[in-house]
């Protein structure tokens, strides 16, 4: 394999995803992270990452701090002590992108990992599937953004690790999330929620009724919840400008009125699908969302938040995203227990998620195709150097 990654990393990777189970292909997952990154280059968020890197060579990390253009893309120490550990280096932008990359993969490859000791068993086809679904509701390329996704699964990393060995130290160790991205704290305040509701489901029942109702009549909550002095204090001072607030309305607004049906129905069908399921399951087995009641509580609690703020789509978009992916979590440890092992025999539930893996990949490739379409960058290797691309306001060199 190390051969094949000299002539081919996409191969590599390839002949890596028939070996997942073993420890070895997730050392060449995150090496074809890096060619990727390397090749593909800064774009988008990571574009700004970029430019602010440059600013941290030939300075001090507590200069770093101080600095006004730094801490505006964020305060928190994740991304100013990467930026500087790389700056003692000088690396070029390939490298930083490179690096970018392979870092957010190792965290999600850690994520994935907490489920190791059930998926070395022999599981079902229809929970392999879910694994894959597991993999891909989040798309690949969110590395550009460096700060939230990375954050997103350093809480799922603990989260899951407390769900599954049910020692509270993982459930304190999952904020720190925090030092990633700040809005971590909507996820980690939730399952301190869900701690101190105790598994009433009557209580997150009601309170998903009421979030659905809030979001239905338009009443935008996330706004009325900023004026609070103390969630104020997770927000950057620019989130909390005017013309922030309005540019975020007006691309809500946008993306309401003129949506890409595709792109923007994928989660919610994904979600859909899994109540769906959840009320199969529950026809046959009333005590079903009493396993790993906490993990199930944890999505009707994230459903009811990310109703709360869909005014604001951003918030809206990245917290629907990350409660479908604790929803697929729940359901692959479901599955595994033996009073839920009869759905396995449904063979249009595999083709449906079979439909969702692969309409995932594909708007992924899709949603970038100007900056992957080059096909030296999927069938190259490092002899050859994929012209460096950036993506803004249309495609140039």
């Amino acid at each position: 394999m190390a051969l094949l990654y000299v002539v081919s990393p996409l191969m590599c990777f390839i002949v890596a995803l028939f070996y997942y189970k073993k420890t070895v292909s997730q050392f060449f997952f995150v090496a074809f992270a890096f060619y990727f990154g390397f090749q593909l280059g800064a774009n988008l968020d990571l574009m700004l990452h970029w430019d602010t890197y440059q600013l941290f060579l030939g300075h001090s990390l507590g200069e770093m701090y101080t600095n006004p253009t730094v801490l505006y893309q964020g305060q928190e120490p994740y991304h100013i002590l990467l930026k500087w550990i790389l700056s003692r280096f000088d690396v070029s932008q390939r490298v930083f992108s490179g690096t970018a990359c392979s870092l957010y993969t190792i965290f999600v490859l850690t994520f994935i990992r907490q489920y190791k000791s059930f998926y070395l068993e022999h599981i079902s086809s229809l929970n392999v599937l879910v694994l894959a679904n597991i993999v891909v509701i989040v798309e690949f390329y969110w590395y550009f953004g460096i700060r939230f996704w990375t954050a997103a699964f350093v809480f799922m990393i603990f989260y899951s690790r407390y769900i599954i060995t049910g020692k509270k130290k993982f459930l304190v160790l999952s904020a720190t999330a925090m030092l990633f991205h700040v809005a971590m704290a909507t996820p980690v305040c939730v399952a301190v929620g869900v701690e101190l509701i105790r598994d009433n489901r009557i209580v997150e029942y009601v309170l998903l009724a009421i979030s659905f109702v809030i979001r239905f009549v338009g009443f935008q909550f996330d706004r009325f919840m900023q004026k609070n002095p103390l969630v104020q204090a997770f927000y950057k001072d620019n989130y909390q400008k005017d013309f922030y607030i309005e540019a975020i309305n007006k691309v809500t607004e946008e993306k309401y009125s003129n949506p890409n049906l595709v792109y923007t129905s994928r989660i919610p069908l994904m979600l859909t699908f899994f109540f769906f399921l959840v009320t199969f399951l529950w026809t046959r087995n009333k005590h079903v969302t009493k396993i790993y009641p906490k993990l199930f509580g944890m999505v009707l609690m994230m459903l009811a938040v990310s109703n709360f703020g869909v005014s604001d789509l951003v918030f809206y978009e990245r917290f629907l995203k990350l409660t479908t992916l604790i929803a697929y979590c729940w359901l692959f440890l479901a599955l595994l227990d033996p009073s839920n092992v009869w759905l396995s025999n449904h063979f249009i539930i595999k083709v449906i998620l079979l439909y969702f893996v692969s309409i995932s990949i594909l708007i992924a490739l899709v949603q970038q195709r100007m900056i992957i379409m080059d096909m030296a960058l999927w069938f190259g290797n490092f002899f050859y150097l994929v012209p460096l691309h950036e993506l803004e306001n249309g495609f140039k060199n």
